[in-house]
């Protein structure tokens, strides 16, 4: 996570899925103050960390899928004004610590279950089509 430091200038997006970072990581992530776009999917962080990333107040999505983030986690992202999208599904965070988000950052769209496509219908001739 240190060797991000030098280049935290020219970070927008940063990919950290399924790595093995956790809470301890928040203090580098929080440092890069370009961040826009951030993925820590089935990740270890939690509140914790979570608390320590509002720091990055240029964060616009932020992929919690599959982490610890819970209620306090959540509550602390109301100070990102700018966040549009946010991935929740998988976590301890509770409806209404999302519900009470959404209504302080009209603006958010969350995500709480994964997007998939339309299911496989049966067409003719036997073979399975996508509706739509």
């Amino acid at each position: 996570m240190a060797a991000l430091l030098p280049l935290r200038e020219h970070i927008a997006t940063l990919s950290l899925g399924r790595s093995k970072i956790g809470d301890g990581a928040a203090a580098t992530l929080a440092k890069l103050s370009r961040l826009e776009r951030l993925d820590l999917h089935e990740t270890a962080i939690g509140d914790a960390g979570i608390t320590q990333l509002v720091a990055c107040t240029r964060l616009r999505s932020l992929n919690l899928y599959g982490t610890k983030v819970g209620d306090a986690g959540v509550t602390a992202l109301a100070k990102l004004g700018g966040l549009e999208r946010l991935y929740l599904w998988r976590t301890a965070a509770s409806a209404t610590a999302t519900s009470q988000l959404q209504a302080a950052l009209p603006g958010l769209h969350v995500e709480l279950a994964a997007d998939l496509p339309e299911p496989m219908t049966a067409g003719q001739g036997g073979g399975r089509r996508r509706r739509g």
